[in-house]
């Protein structure tokens, strides 16, 4: 009798250590702090090993080589942007742009406000439905005058995308007339309303574009971009926001995440949904569908700046392998090729991951 009772809670027991210490590869995975570095102690080279790039939120911004080389840091209290290969410093109504391999400068004279996605330097002014590519001298490379006021933006290598209120995404590609992509043109007409874009997103290998737009109900699109005529996908979202709503391709092309109250939901490329849950506001979501991994960053509701928030890993299948709160003010969120880095108050936390 002993021995039926134990044959039959071996396989209950090692259920339980599944959940308990999921397993990637054959092998248990654990995620653990790896370092913790104030940036005003680094004084030369890359105590993190791989290059990395910080540059979102209000506070610091920086850019980690390779080599011995130092860090490039701009401070909360200076007005720059950073990319891979420049800084663009705003000084008394001035752009500066900087490049970070030996700190030549050229000023930019730019009649809209500049800013970076994807490696690239744009021009904006809302007020006239002005966009422009530029290169690191400040020439510009095209200009466009949009639709309309522009709602939702997007870049990848080699195409920009934007999205105004009027059902309209447009494409351009230096050298080329501009694609347009018209909402109007899914399953269901559009009533008035419904065609203000609230989030656009390409997916890195720039064969697909996602569209989130209208409110009753909110509709996500997706769109080939080799014949966007029409929509290959039509998802009609449970919430709807009167807000710019975040909308994220993972790194493989074949997962996207859009914010959804209470938490994010993943969609495959074959349509498979799976809800992931979470508290507090969206930040950023990074995923790869071929590792696995999908990693949901979040702030509680609390808007102070040491409110703090929540990190959370998933897998693509859905099951919680890790989560864990942060306090302070979080600038920015970097994966690197084997470990996550949040830049938190001028610090940066890095949080390892081991097969054991």
């Amino acid at each position: 009798m002993k021995k039926i009772v134990f044959m039959l809670l071996v396989p209950l027991f090692f259920m339980l250590h599944f959940f308990l210490f999921p397993r990637y590869g054959g092998k248990e995975l654990f995620w653990y702090p790896e370092k913790v570095v104030e940036l005003s102690s680094i004084k030369k080279g890359n105590p993190f090993g791989e290059a990395l790039l910080f540059n979102r939120g209000k506070g610091y911004r920086v850019r980690f080589f390779t080599d011995a080389t130092p860090p490039f840091i701009l401070a909360p209290e200076e007005d720059g942007l950073l990319s891979d290969e420049y800084c663009l410093r705003t000084s008394r109504g001035h752009f500066i742009m900087e490049r970070l391999a030996d700190h030549h400068t050229v000023e930019l004279s730019i009649p809209g406000q500049p800013f970076t996605r994807a490696g690239h330097w744009y021009g904006v002014d809302a007020g006239s439905f002005w966009l422009a590519e530029l290169d690191p001298r400040g020439q510009i490379l095209w200009e466009r005058w949009t639709l309309g006021p522009i709602t939702a933006f997007g870049a990848g290598k080699n195409i920009t995308a934007s999205a105004s209120v009027n059902g309209f995404v447009q494409l351009f590609c230096s050298g080329k007339e501009p694609v347009y992509i018209d909402l109007h043109s899914g399953s269901e007409p559009l009533e008035q309303g419904d065609c203000l874009v609230y989030a656009l997103a390409m997916d890195p290998g720039e064969e697909k574009i996602a569209v989130v737009h209208g409110r009753q109900p909110q509709m996500l699109k997706v769109y080939n971009l080799n014949a966007p005529a029409r929509p290959v996908f039509e998802y009609s979202l449970k919430n709807g926001y009167s807000r710019p709503v975040k909308l994220f391709y993972d790194k493989s092309g074949n997962f996207l995440y859009v914010e959804q109250e209470g938490g994010v939901l993943q969609i495959s490329s074959s349509g498979r949904e799976i809800f992931l849950p979470g508290e507090g506001s969206l930040l950023w979501v990074d995923a790869n569908g071929k590792d696995g991994f999908v990693a949901i960053i979040r702030k509680t509701k609390d808007n102070t700046p040491a409110s703090g928030g929540q990190f959370y890993i998933y897998s693509v299948d859905g099951a919680l392998l890790y989560t864990e709160p942060f306090k302070g003010q979080l600038e920015d969120f970097v994966s690197g090729k084997e470990s996550y880095y949040f830049l938190v108050n001028g610090t940066i936390h890095e949080l390892g991951r081991r097969q054991g």
